[in-house]
């Protein structure tokens, strides 16, 4: 970052900015004194950089991260722009992202959205000891009744989407194996695309394997997935709408040729 600093910038381009808003994680707050570090010496240089930022999801949950974007391509500490959750502070914050930027929403072809009820009739004495107090423990317990539905909707290349990977009780199967072992049961070859295993993209997208399993690090900064896949399943739901519609962007986007299918 020093070396690159150095040099006369004219035009610096953050795609996927969202990710270098000023939050309590350590790794986006590194990524965010880089940054500065970075824009804050090349605007020395040349006072007359430009700054283009790219998102579709600038502010997901609350003005502090649309304030902290606009800080770090402007320069400035946008000290106008108050943070609390009022409608009245909502709406400036919306002239200042309107005034600062443009909009594109493409008029894509809706995708087909099938909703499946699954339903668990009872709870046995240990799954009912399980739920006490572990909100995880429930999507465990459901995905197993999910997973007979979700085998079913596989059709072609599939991407099985789910929010949540693990386990209550390291001694229960995690909800990632649950959902692989399942689709390979089920004579299909999968792989993975989460946190600790993103091996299965580069084999999905050669339709060397027909099924990918993904969770939250698929839903930005990925291309391609539209070209070979137009069919969606999800297990558990991300946490934001701003999430769920960048996962659905994945394929409901140019270069997609066929009618998309989501299941939940």
């Amino acid at each position: 970052v020093l070396k690159l600093s150095q040099r006369k910038i004219d035009f610096v381009v953050l795609d996927e900015i969202h990710w270098a808003k000023n939050t309590s994680t350590k790794n986006s707050n590194k990524r965010r004194i880089n940054l500065e570090l970075l824009l804050s010496n090349a605007r020395k240089i040349n006072s007359e950089i430009k700054i283009l930022g790219l998102s579709a999801t600038p502010v997901v949950n609350n003005l502090q991260e649309g304030k902290s974007l606009l800080q770090l391509m402007t320069g400035y500490t946008e000290d106008h722009l108050k943070t609390r959750s009022t409608t009245n502070n909502a709406v400036k914050m919306y002239q200042e992202l309107s005034n600062k930027s443009i909009r594109q929403i493409p008029n894509y072809k809706k995708p087909q959205d099938n909703r499946i009820d699954v339903n668990l009739d009872s709870l046995t004495d240990e799954q009912k000891q399980f739920l006490t107090n572990k909100p995880m423990a429930m999507e465990q317990i459901l995905t197993d009744v999910r997973l007979p539905e979700i085998i079913k909707r596989i059709d072609g290349q599939t991407i099985i989407y789910t929010e949540y990977l693990g386990t209550d009780d390291p001694t229960k199967t995690r909800i990632i194996d649950k959902i692989q072992s399942a689709v390979k049961l089920a004579g299909f070859s999968c792989g993975l695309y989460i946190g600790e295993n993103r091996s299965g993209l580069d084999k999905f997208k050669n339709k060397e394997i027909q099924v990918l399993i993904a969770s939250r690090p698929i839903s930005t900064g990925i291309d391609g997935l539209q070209r070979v896949c137009s069919n969606l399943i999800f297990n558990t739901l991300p946490w934001t709408n701003a999430q769920y519609i960048q996962i659905i962007g994945r394929l409901v986007r140019t270069g997609q040729e066929k009618e998309v299918k989501i299941h939940h």
